[in-house]
């Protein structure tokens, strides 16, 4: 069995490379520097976000298929909310700064078009990670983005239900704007089937194998402790 434990690095790890993804395949299309580091993960109540994600903030839902099944949160504070749309759209850095600093809920509104790109551009890159590094992954697709106070909304995301989650924290940065914060936010649900397969034991016919082998083994133990056959004879 696989402890919980492993499982929570295991998708943190693919985390970290799927961001990674994601901001290189911005810094391509877009002639920009940019990196990604985690600064903490761990399972914790979702209500805790709120310390990281106090402004404006982007949400967009990544409906999971496969191991990972259900919806889960990709989130990007304010400052992550202006740079990544300013530089999809290239408006003037000056104004991104801006932006970053007094920007408004009309001003974000603004480019909630490019948000949704960078939503769709965060799905792919996520994907295709995991396609290519997790066995028994299918799709991720991304099916909103929620733009505002998440926490003085209710119902327009499940992140005010409170609840326990896998929370990894990223700080990204875009030159030469000031560093933002982001977070993959995994509800317990959505690893239920990970965790499943953990637990699940052999199939019949895996057993069979795995006691045939067992089998086989004992055989050839119990002969070497017997000895050759002719040497016994001639005794």
């Amino acid at each position: 069995m696989i402890a919980t434990t492993d499982i929570t690095a295991q998708v943190t790890r693919l985390s970290d490379s799927s961001f990674q993804a994601f901001c290189d395949d911005i810094a391509g299309m877009f002639g920009v520097d940019m990196r990604c580091e985690r600064r903490q993960a761990a399972l914790g109540p979702v209500p805790s976000l709120r310390e990281s994600f106090k402004k404006l903030t982007a949400v967009h839902l990544i409906k999971a298929d496969g191991l990972l099944n259900g919806t889960f949160y990709l989130v990007f504070d304010q400052g992550g909310l202006f740079v990544l749309g300013g530089v999809i759209v290239m408006l003037p850095e000056a104004r991104i700064l801006e932006h970053i600093r007094r920007g408004s809920l009309q001003d974000a509104e603004n480019l909630q078009d490019a948000a949704k790109e960078a939503g769709n551009l965060l799905a792919g890159s996520w994907d295709r990670v995991f396609r290519q590094d997790y066995a028994g992954h299918k799709h991720f697709l991304k099916t909103g983005t929620f733009i505002g106070k998440p926490w003085d909304s209710p119902g327009q995301t499940e992140l005010q239900a409170g609840g326990e989650a896998l929370i990894a924290l990223y700080e990204m940065t875009i030159e030469p704007y000031p560093s933002f914060t982001c977070a993959a936010v995994f509800p317990k649900a959505v690893l239920d089937g990970v965790q499943g397969m953990a637990d699940k034991p052999p199939e019949v016919g895996q057993q069979k194998t795995q006691e045939a082998a067992h089998g086989t083994e004992d055989a050839k133990q119990k002969a070497q402790d017997s000895g050759p056959p002719a040497l016994q004879n001639a005794a």
